[in-house]
């Protein structure tokens, strides 16, 4: 965390959750049933090693709940168990300024290509999430280009976004 400055940060979580309510046990939520966890604790560090944070569960909405019929038990148990936390913080000390002074973020747009060439599809509303479902991702290309050129003269072809982004690297994973 050498150059972070202590602030507020969202770590992204790897999860599984059942409650003690029939079917709604762990039997009956097994991973990968289509039922809604957690996915992020917000709060912030603390110091190097403690991070303190909050992590909202609406059981509503992960119950399905719609009219009052349907209401909670009075007392019930929420299981939660966490396999991995991992994130970017949102402090950094910039290496580089990649943008042209003045301009927005918002007028440039982030490219990620797989190992074939083609571009990956952006699954985020709030932050940029890509799915590599059945694709190669050992190597991938990353650029950064203009949104209005993107949009109007590179959208679809990737020598041409390679070409005209205002930056490219390649990252490769092991």
């Amino acid at each position: 965390m050498e150059g972070y400055i202590l602030d507020y940060d969202v770590l992204s979580l790897e999860t599984d959750s059942y409650y003690s309510i029939p079917g709604f046990t762990r039997k009956d939520r097994s991973a990968g049933s289509g039922y809604a966890t957690p996915y992020y604790i917000e709060g912030e560090f603390a110091d190097n090693h403690t991070f303190t944070g909050i992590i909202r569960v609406p059981l509503d909405e992960d119950l399905h709940l719609s009219d009052e019929s349907d209401a909670l038990p009075n007392q019930f148990t929420y299981y939660l168990e966490i396999s991995d936390i991992y994130g970017e913080l949102l402090q950094y000390e910039k290496e580089q300024l990649l943008l042209p002074a003045g301009t927005p973020e918002s007028d440039y747009i982030t490219v990620i290509c797989d190992a074939d060439g083609k571009p990956l599809d952006s699954q985020g509303s709030n932050a940029e999430l890509y799915s590599t479902y059945r694709r190669n991702t050992d190597t991938v290309s990353v650029y950064v280009c203009d949104y209005g050129k993107y949009m109007n003269e590179l959208k679809g072809d990737v020598k041409k976004i390679a070409d005209g982004a205002l930056f490219g690297t390649e990252v490769h994973f092991q």
